[in-house]
């Protein structure tokens, strides 16, 4: 109301003072209805007041740094399980590869697994001097063939799985690696090796058994003939089991078995990994390696996405 009264006031004032004074040289009428017409704008349409915009404060941004964080935070395991699930079945089929592999060299050598000079099986004496923690060596140092015998796979280098290569049953060494592996064993490392062909040591990231049990009863005979090991659920192939790091999963294994069947074996309380030597000079006992052995043999397996996956030795055949 009091707006009202000063608009009406101020268009009487220059009315007044513009027609009274005529020596301003300004036509009074012109100038109020000019200033009549702007008064009126401005009380008609109501005086119009820029709003001042509200800026980020440091709370603000603050608060939002955070929500973003705990945001990734959510994401960030579910990502990695993505990822690890996608190396598990990367893993599962180099297992399966190597499965087959090893069931064509037994096809073709009378049912005998490919050797080895950490399993020696020319006598009893050698047998008992065998280093089955060793066994994720695909060849080995030329200068063993000096205490092995003439027909021991030291003669060449290769060795265990490493005898799938020589053979030509497997002739892409990346087979033998795992891309879950965490420890010093990559194929990064020893890429040289394998594309020179030097005679010098190579490891893999899967441990071989080269034999498995003769009868299901306790302190069985091991027999290194593929028919003749019983159970046909032995196992023969896992992860590796000379140290920690050699064991690719932590929480369980791709196993290949001797009834040719690739499974996924949980070990959610780390049973395996946990009783591993953390480091290679500490791999002298055969114990930790044969426990693990036993625990795949008489663990349930939970197949998965690609189901237990059991190889048809027919298809091999043909």
């Amino acid at each position: 109301m009091n707006r009202e009264k000063s608009i009406d006031f101020l268009k009487d004032y220059v009315g007044r003072v513009c027609l009274r004074d005529p020596e301003l040289g300004i036509d009074g009428m012109d100038l109020l209805g000019n200033m009549r017409g702007q008064l009126q704008s401005a009380s008609g349409g109501g005086l119009r007041v820029r709003a001042s915009r509200r800026a980020f404060t440091l709370i603000d941004v603050l608060v939002t740094i955070a929500v973003i964080g705990v945001l990734i935070g959510i994401l960030i395991p579910t990502l990695s399980g993505v990822n690890e699930a996608a190396r598990r079945v990367a893993c599962r089929s180099n297992v399966r590869q190597i499965g087959i592999a090893i069931a064509l060299y037994s096809d073709q050598h009378d049912g005998m697994l490919p050797s080895s000079v950490f399993l020696p099986f020319d006598s009893i004496v050698a047998r008992e001097a065998s280093q089955p923690q060793q066994m994720i060596m695909i060849r080995v140092n030329p200068s063993m063939a000096s205490v092995t015998p003439a027909t021991s796979p030291a003669m060449t280098g290769w060795d265990g799985l490493g005898v799938l290569h020589s053979s030509e049953f497997i002739t892409d060494g990346r087979l033998f690696y795992c891309p879950s592996h965490h420890g010093e064993n990559s194929f990064r490392v020893y890429a040289q090796a394998w594309s020179q062909g030097a005679m010098s040591e190579i490891a893999g990231n899967y441990h071989y058994r080269g034999a498995g049990p003769s009868s299901s009863g306790p302190g069985a005979p091991l027999t290194n003939v593929m028919y003749r090991i019983s159970p046909q659920h032995s196992a023969l192939v896992s992860d590796g089991l000379r140290t920690q790091s050699d064991y690719n999963h932590r929480v369980g294994s791709n196993v290949f078995r001797a009834d040719l069947s690739v499974v996924w074996v949980p070990d959610p309380r780390l049973m395996v990994s946990e009783a591993l030597p953390e480091k290679k000079e500490d791999a002298v006992s055969a114990s930790p390696v044969e426990n693990a052995w036993h625990f795949f043999d008489t663990s349930e397996i939970v197949s998965d996405v690609l189901g237990a996956g059991s190889i048809n030795r027919a298809a091999l055949a043909r």
